[in-house]
């Protein structure tokens, strides 16, 4: 329900971010303005907490609108958004919505949104307790929704083109095998030299990912090692020699970690309050495996997905040649880093190792975290769809 709630806020304000309130914040009447929260209100030309001064004089004050439930009842009242770094704790940048303390609790979801004029709507997503209330709540937020502002910029004009030139050309011939075959055929095509550079693929500005038609396939969003210096296991060879197992005379450790424990007793744990994302155990002996801070994975999935097209391609084979060609293109942008935690917690998103053992050591490809087909678009935010045939 709550996945639902966010994807209906993301799609009337696609410049939108969401925080988990904690009995810390509410009763401080602090949050942290994390990397996802600054990154909006930079793109929304609201604020940039990089060129604001320490200290109370140089607070800012940003008009907004409060969507909540109040006795009961749907309410949208005007308040305002503190935007300022304290002198001390190197001036970590903070902000709080004025009046969220006497609705909200802990625990409570709430969505911000940049409406008209570069006003901030505030939503609480958890405060609708039943389906008529929320509608209501839905209607209300709804009717401050921007109208669509989305311009096609000309190096996506430009991929697009190109793709549907060789869309109509008609299938190409498969450059390699396997589950790396398609990418290379139409990186090849579209004349991208394969490379391991970690700039975007295609004039530096977008990343391609490219597939075959898999209705349920988890979509590969970036790889990503834990902090070893705050983990518990140091290294691939230590998760290799605790949670691996021997198959075809290898020893090794293929598996997917989602929310619930896997066969190996592996699953993840979103510790929001931490800022962390746990890898645990169900094994009395080892409950704690690995950690990322949450504050890395934001940074990797806003760095390889500012703005990404994910491509269809269609397979077909005559005379034993394989063929691939593109039928259809999905562009996102702006990627909701701040949902990482939630969709960590609902099992959505995931990681698999890919570890086996090389002489006394062991290598990973990895590990490579995913979202499933269902929830990539509420994290990936889809600007555009594209038919190539």
């Amino acid at each position: 329900m709550l996945l639902e709630r966010v994807a209906s806020f993301s799609k009337a304000f696609p410049n939108s971010v969401m925080v988990t309130l904690t009995q810390t914040m509410l009763e401080k009447g602090i949050i942290d303005a994390t990397e996802p929260i600054r990154a909006l209100l930079r793109r929304a030309e609201i604020h940039n907490f990089e060129a604001q001064g320490k200290g109370t004089g140089e607070k800012v004050l940003v008009n907004a609108a409060r969507v909540g439930v109040s006795s009961g009842k749907t309410v949208t009242l005007p308040t305002t958004v503190s935007l300022y770094r304290p002198s001390t704790k190197n001036g970590d940048p903070r902000f709080w919505i004025y009046g969220l303390n006497k609705e909200a609790v802990a625990g409570d979801r709430i969505a911000m949104g940049v409406g008209p004029a570069k006003s901030l709507i505030i939503v609480n997503l958890s405060a609708a307790v039943s389906g008529d209330q929320w509608r209501i709540t839905e209607s209300e937020f709804q009717a401050l929704a921007p109208q669509d502002e989305f311009v096609q910029d000309q190096s996506l004009a430009r991929l697009v083109g190109k793709l549907q030139a060789i869309a109509a050309s008609g299938p190409v011939p498969a450059d390699g095998h396997g589950d790396t075959a398609v990418g290379r055929t139409m990186e090849t095509a579209l004349g991208i030299p394969i490379n391991s550079s970690r700039m975007p693929d295609w004039e530096d500005k977008i990343e391609l990912k490219f597939g075959r038609p898999r209705p349920t396939q988890r979509r590969t969003l970036f790889a990503k090692v834990p902090d070893w210096s705050q983990s518990v296991l140091k290294s691939s060879r230590e998760i290799l020699d605790n949670f691996g197992y021997h198959r075809d005379g290898v020893f090794r450790l293929y598996v997917e970690v989602g929310a619930k424990p896997n066969p190996q007793g592996l699953f993840l744990y979103a510790d929001e309050q931490a800022g962390q994302i746990r890898e645990r155990s169900t094994n009395p002996q080892m409950p704690e495996v690995v950690t990322w801070p949450l504050a890395d994975l934001q940074a990797a999935l806003l760095h390889k997905h500012k703005q990404t097209c994910w491509v269809v391609c269609e397979e077909s084979t005559h005379a034993s040649v394989v063929y691939f060609q593109p039928t259809e293109i999905l562009y996102t942008h702006s990627p909701r880093a701040d949902l990482i935690p939630l969709l960590v917690s609902t099992g959505e998103m995931t990681l698999d190792h890919l570890i086996k053992e090389k002489g006394a050591g062991a290598t990973e490809k990895g590990p490579l975290w995913k979202i499933s087909k269902a929830a990539a678009p509420q994290l990936l935010t889809v600007a555009q769809e594209f038919k190539l045939l």
